[in-house]
């Protein structure tokens, strides 16, 4: 992956530590300058919300007081950091959030869809890379007496070698 343009705002540019190979002769950092980026590198962007966001959608119809499970596929490799409900967030339990093979979700009471509500502040999800074609899932429960139809976006950076979006 290459990364062309302005990068002399970033602290690392130029940095030994930071694995960035440079492509050209010289090693000012300058304007306009490509850099090669490595594995470390990718790790330092995400840090610093320099890779693309794209966002992976959940959609899904729960009976009253049932159980569901919504599933998302990507095509891409991402790496989710935040997980976003929509306004009724207070109907749905989620027991299980899973990327890949990993259950984010620790303990066997799940917690309320709330905490991932549109105006809450919360931290960023520290979760494992998801690859391309594997399922990212949501257990979910329904606290109501009505079906109630449950959407949610999770927001990826897309650590792949060729992102989606620019």
């Amino acid at each position: 992956m290459y990364y062309a343009g302005d990068m002399t705002g970033l602290d690392y540019v130029g940095d030994d530590e930071t694995g960035l190979d440079y492509v050209g002769d010289d090693e000012s950092g300058a304007r306009g300058r490509r850099f090669k980026m490595t594995p470390q590198t990718k790790a330092k962007y995400a840090l610093a919300s320099r890779l693309p966001q794209v966002f992976l959608g959940f959609d899904t119809t729960v009976a009253a007081a049932g159980q569901g499970t919504s599933a998302a596929e990507p095509n891409v490799h991402l790496r989710p950091t935040d997980l976003i409900v929509r306004g009724n967030a207070a109907d749905f339990l989620i027991t299980t959030m899973q990327v890949g093979r990993v259950n984010m979700i620790v303990g066997a009471n799940g917690i309320s869809a709330e905490m991932f509500g549109a105006n809450i502040k919360r931290p960023a999800i520290s979760s494992p890379k998801l690859q391309g074609g594997t399922n990212a899932l949501l257990n979910l429960t329904n606290l109501t007496g009505g079906s109630s139809r449950f959407l949610a976006s999770l927001v990826c950076l897309d650590v792949s070698d060729n992102p989606a979006s620019p």
